[in-house]
């Protein structure tokens, strides 16, 4: 470590600003921090020398302090009946060679606007001071000696000392530890190590892991710091010869400022599986209640540890050994990083950490392991003035791929502007009697005493409708480009089908008769006559699709399904040869299904339209037509959004209730002209205006030339 200084501002623990992968490294931490990894929420044990306690940087993190039987105030130590290596308090609950305190930093020092902040810097800290002076120091030069004596690092006392630690920590629910140390030696094949010498050495702290492990903890463990010629260390190793703790196993090697492996740094070689490489000079705090540039996979491991901590209070339903996992998997495995004995699975990544990994589904149950639907595909389109603002802030639930790792997303990032309400169909011409030949993409073929016609397109049904020499009462049907459809009949009788590919719903038949009969068909019933009474027309229809799902448009998990009921009527009134008015309406009921995010109240709409047709001049006619669509009954729409995800993976949601009426009130203004002919061939204009119930207008003009063969 080199000597204590102050930092002209603060920034986060890693790289000096002076080194050559430090704004890169920091704006990986930043958007990791920036979408609510902090580590809110969540302990790190740490196993060292203690800490300074009073480190401005550092008051109030500790959540637990134990050491050596001296926990949070209670009497107790383990003792090797050598009172010269006692300290006064028995235990390092302070920090005993200045090695604890920047560790435990560059875990969870605070933001609080000097020196540095750690990478976990809302998280808190169980702390368990374990390293002790000599004889406890040496090193075992034989695995053919006594390991397990009071001599050896590794011996009894300390055994105990680790056992007791981590049994701490597991009571406690701390779900990951850091171990910035080591007491063994670099792994190397000529050692003959095997799972019964490793079980010699430490036979109480082995047990201790391997229950923690099977609680789902997660160990980080430095590498050690004997040169990146040489393996990791026996600590870190360990899951080569016990296999069960390698879903809970991480070893850490050491970045320098380059960005490549550290001099000091021992590779991650055999244990490469479980091995990830990280910051090993950083800047981070010091003993001396300041801060300082420390070098070491000490500081490496904690910087991963912290890591897991952010990255847990950002996914809640995700274990620390699943996020051992997305850690492993997201890590930078490009151009040097891709040496898996140098840098094992790559260098720590927060950035990609944090991204979904995968295609994302929307969750629409309870639990993030629940019934999802892909985002692909999803989307509301709305009026450019639909009023959102009290929704388009709350948030929806998505789920990678990966591990269901769940992110929140805005309402609006799924919400785009409806395009224009009006098309051709909607300019109204003066009857130019039933069409012949070609019009628009219609065919059609009719005599006196019967007819039959083919059509595709949006325009189908209204085609049909100027070919019906009885009328279809019932023709707002909004097809798609794909729909395709034919009509048959006679002066009596008619029928028409019509098949949607791109609108299913929309898909049906219909009959009608100038008899007395009333029929009516599931999907589009494009007409149910009764009886003509003079001039006046009375039709039901059921459709199983809703034609108008209170003007919102869904796709995917947005989509809403229903039935509708409708009731149409018409009456013609004619006043002279060159003046007549005709009132259409209709009364629907709409029955919608709950969708899986959105659902709408029954609601009844009411739409009335007043045309009078006139002659204008010798062969000219006009059009003018009036109408308006309201909602009779009041009608709200429910939306359901995230507020939170549990540890557990349970989702809480709230339900926004908003209402709709601005969205299905309409008000048309139609003018047309048509000017016919000698030969019956005829020259349409027309302008419609509509106005929504956000007082947004829209107006639409065009022509039509009919040719009479």
């Amino acid at each position: 470590m080199a000597d204590s200084f102050v930092p002209a501002r603060e920034q986060a623990v890693g790289f000096p600003d002076t080194a050559a992968v430090s704004r890169q490294e920091r704006q990986r931490v930043d958007a990791l921090h920036q979408c609510g990894g902090i580590g809110k929420g969540q302990v790190v044990g740490i196993f060292d020398s203690g800490v300074n306690l009073d480190h401005p940087d550092l008051t109030g993190q500790f959540q637990y302090i134990c050491s050596m039987g001296h926990c949070n105030g209670k009497d107790g130590s383990h003792d090797d009946r050598r009172p010269a290596l006692d300290r006064i308090d028995r235990s390092p609950l302070h920090d005993t060679d200045g090695h604890g305190t920047p560790v435990n930093a560059v875990v969870a020092a605070r933001r609080d606007g000097a020196g540095i902040y750690g990478i976990a810097y809302d998280a808190k800290i169980a702390s368990f001071g374990h390293t002790a002076p000599v004889p406890w120091d040496k090193t075992c030069a034989s695995l053919d000696a006594p390991c397990w004596t009071h001599d050896h690092a590794w011996g009894s006392i300390f055994d105990q000392q680790v056992d007791q630690g981590i049994d701490w920590m597991r009571s406690l629910h701390v779900k990951t530890i850091n171990n910035s140390w080591t007491r063994t030696f670099h792994w190397t094949a000529g050692r003959g190590l095997t799972k019964t010498k490793i079980s010699e050495m430490m036979p109480l702290s082995l047990a201790a892991f391997q229950t923690y492990v099977r609680d789902g903890g997660v160990v980080v463990f430095a590498n050690a710091n004997q040169g990146s010629d040489k393996h990791t260390d026996v600590e870190a190793v360990q899951p080569l010869y016990l296999s069960e703790l390698k879903q809970g196993w991480l070893a850490v090697a050491a970045l320098a400022q380059d960005g490549q492996i550290a001099p000091f740094s021992q590779r991650c070689g055999v244990a490469a599986d479980w091995c990830i490489s990280a910051p090993g000079e950083v800047v981070t705090g010091s003993v001396d209640g300041k801060w300082t540039f420390a070098g070491g996979t000490s500081f490496a491991a904690p910087y991963v540890t912290g890591s897991l901590a952010t990255l847990k209070s950002l996914f809640p339903s995700l274990t620390y050994q699943q996020l051992r996992t997305c850690i492993l998997v997201t890590a930078d495995k490009t151009g040097v990083y891709a040496d898996s004995q140098l840098y094992g699975q790559g260098r720590l990544n927060l950035d990609a950490a944090s991204r979904p990994l995968g295609q994302t589904s929307l969750a629409v149950g309870t639990q993030t392991n629940g019934p999802v639907l892909p985002v692909r595909g999803a989307g509301l389109v709305l009026p450019g003035r639909f009023a959102l603002q009290p929704v388009a802030d709350r948030r929806l639930l998505v789920l990678d791929e990966f591990q269901r790792a769940p992110f929140f997303v805005k309402l609006n990032s799924f919400i785009r502007s409806r395009p224009a309400y009006l098309s051709f169909s909607d300019l109204s011409f003066p009857d130019s009697g039933p069409a012949k030949g070609i019009r628009a993409s219609l065919h059609s073929w009719q005599n006196d005493q019967g007819y039959a016609a083919f059509g595709k397109g949006p325009e189908l049904i209204s085609g049909f409708q100027r070919m019906s020499p009885q009328g279809l009462p019932l023709t707002s049907y909004h097809l798609s480009e794909q729909a395709a459809g034919l009509t048959a009949g006679t002066s009596r009788w008619q029928f028409v089908a019509a098949h949607d590919s791109k609108r299913p719903a929309l898909s049906g038949y219909g009959l009608s008769s100038t008899a007395p009969s009333a029929y009516f068909a599931t999907g589009m019933t494009l007409s149910s006559k009764l009886p003509a009474l003079h001039d006046s027309r009375l039709a039901l229809a059921l459709s199983s699709g809703l034609r108008h799902p209170l003007g919102w448009a869904g796709t995917g998990a947005f989509e809403i399904e229903g039935q509708a009921i409708e009731l149409g009527w018409g009456q013609l009134v004619s006043v002279s040869n060159s003046l007549s008015f005709h009132l259409t309406g209709r009364l629907a009921h709409l029955n919608s299904e709950s969708g899986p995010l959105l659902s709408f109240d029954k609601v009844l709409l009411m739409a009335a339209d007043l045309s009078a047709d006139m002659t204008v001049a010798e062969q000219t006619q006009a059009r003018i037509t009036f109408g308006r669509e309201q909602p009779v009954s009041s009608a709200a729409a429910h939306l359901r959004t995230a507020q939170a995800v549990s540890s557990d993976g349970r989702i809480t949601s709230s339900q926004i209730r908003f209402s709709t009426a601005e969205l299905v009130t309409f008000d048309r203004f139609s003018l047309g002209l048509r000017h016919f002919t000698h030969n019956a061939s005829n020259l349409g204009v027309g302008i419609t205006a509509l106005r929504d119930g956000f007082g947004q207008t829209e107006v639409f003009t065009g022509f039509s030339y009919n040719i009479q063969f």
